[in-house]
This record gives C-alpha cells, structure tokens and sequence, in this order.
C-alpha cells in the first residue's frame, strides 16, 4: 500500500487482510516478504516442511531464528491455519472422550 503523505509516497507494509495497523494482539504485524528462487530451492523447502509437519512459514521463520537473522517466538512458529486448528480441536475432544 502507498500512502502520500506531504507529497512523497510511503511504501507501508500491509498485514494479512489488508490493513496497515498493528494487530490488536499487541504482537508485530505481519507483512508478505517475496523472495525469487530457483524452482528446486523451492521444491526443497516445500518437500522440507511436508517432512517435518510444518508450514513452509514455520520452517523459515524457525531457520531464520536458528541462523541469528532475527529472534522469533516460539508463538509465530505455531499452525495458523483454519483447517489445522480444526484438526487440534477435534483430536482435543476425542482425547476427552467428546464428540
């Protein structure tokens, strides 16, 4: 997203679904990062966090911790994802004996 303020442009990152403000959680927003690479760094990547059960997002961003690049929180490498969540729920009640 640009915004222009006093006639120059501002590059300002956007976060998952469209807004510009901090999340309400009070933790960093999240911004996209694009990166070109070669079509088998990217199959590696891929094949890699299908091998380890995780997001391609939870593999970078625990590599990036591990290389000293930035600290991550252990919070940001959990599954986001609905269907995952969905799938935690449902074995949580089944452990319990629910339907």
């Amino acid at each position: 997203m640009i915004k222009h303020l006093q006639g120059e442009a501002t590059l300002v990152p956007q976060q998952a679904g469209g807004g510009s403000e901090a999340g309400t959680d009070g933790g960093d927003r999240e911004v996209q990062l694009a990166v070109m690479v070669p079509t088998v760094v990217k199959a590696a990547v891929r094949r890699r966090a299908h091998e380890e059960g995780v997001t391609v997002r939870a593999l970078l961003l625990r590599l990036i911790r591990e290389a000293g690049i930035a600290n991550v929180d252990e919070s940001d490498l959990t599954d986001r994802r609905v269907a995952a969540a969905a799938l935690k729920s449902r074995l949580y009640r089944e452990a319990l004996g629910r339907p």
